[in-house]
This record gives structure tokens, C-alpha cells and sequence, in this order.
């Protein structure tokens, strides 16, 4: 299994009350894996890779002498699995050997939040993101019974999303 990624962002100033972040993330995942037994011919192989892309623009307001800070932000995410591929001589799992579909996922996640001081040691917060998960690797391409996890090789799932709000 390989990963490599990188990310970058810039923040900038803009005039007294403004900072503004932009900023992306990249992400390429390949596994090329296989399990065999030391004493006979049994062998379960699996392959896929995924590239994984984002960018981002944020932007943080310091108002009432900075007493009211508010934020506001939208990130978009796409993922693509591909080159899948499954193989095994084990019953019943070579039943499953097979080239995998390939499949992309994407989505627009915003952000904002509002923090109001009181006083230096008192304030009140708010915010709502959302957030963006592209299915693992091992979930796309993998079948079996793994560290007690079972997987079911499916490069059709969907992607997780998840709403976050605090006070």
C-alpha cells in the first residue's frame, strides 16, 4: 500500500478586518496487496488506486473591535477509485474474482461560525460545517475477514457526509 499527499494553503490580510485562506489538498492512494498461504497455493489478491483532490477558500471577519469574530468557509472535494481488481483461487471467494467499475464521488462543504467576547475570559460560540469522507480503499476493492473487520468488496458506495453543529 502506498499513500502520498500533500497540501498548501496561502492566508492573506485583506484591508483591517478581512483574512482570507485558500488552500488545497491531494491525496493519491494505490494498493497492490496480496495474502497467501505459506503452505499451499491459496492466494486472494487486490488492487485499486484512488486519487483524492480538494480546494478551499476561507474567510475570517474581526469586527466590533474584535469583539465579534466570524468565519465563513466552502471547501470542494472529488475523489476517483480505479484500476480495481480482485483474484482468488480460495472458495467461495473466487467466485468474486473480477476487474472493479471505476467510480468518483464529490462534493461542496461550507462552513461558518460566530464568536461574540464578552470580556477577555467570556464568549459565546456558534458554528455548523459539513464534512466529506470518499469510501477507503480496502472497502472498494478487498473481500474477506481482515484484523476481525469483514469486507465486501464494492467500489459502488456512496461517500460519508457528516453535519456538525456546536454551541
Amino acid at each position: 500500500r502506498e499513500d502520498y499527499g500533500t497540501n498548501i494553503s496561502v492566508t492573506r490580510d485583506v484591508g483591517e478586518i478581512s483574512t482570507i485562506t485558500f488552500g488545497g489538498d491531494f491525496k493519491i492512494s494505490s494498493v497492490d496487496a496480496i495474502d497467501d498461504e505459506d503452505n499451499s497455493d491459496s492466494f486472494w489478491k487486490n488492487k485499486g488506486k484512488q486519487d483524492q483532490y480538494a480546494i478551499y477558500l476561507q474567510d475570517e471577519l474581526s469586527l466590533l473591535d474584535d469583539r465579534l469574530i466570524l468565519v465563513g468557509g466552502l471547501r470542494y472535494d472529488y475523489a476517483e477509485f480505479h484500476d480495481g481488481s480482485y483474484d482468488s483461487n480460495v472458495p467461495p471467494y473466487d467466485q468474486l474474482s473480477t476487474d472493479h467499475d471505476q467510480n468518483t464521488w464529490d462534493a461542496l462543504s461550507p462552513k461558518i461560525s460566530a464568536r461574540y467576547n464578552f470580556w477577555p475570559k467570556a464568549s459565546i460560540y456558534a458554528s455548523y460545517s459539513r464534512g466529506f469522507r470518499a469510501p477507503i480503499l480496502d472497502s472498494l476493492c478487498r473481500y474477506g475477514i481482515f484484523h476481525g473487520r469483514f469486507y465486501d468488496a464494492n467500489p459502488n458506495l456512496e461517500n460519508e457526509t457528516l453535519d456538525s453543529f456546536e454551541i
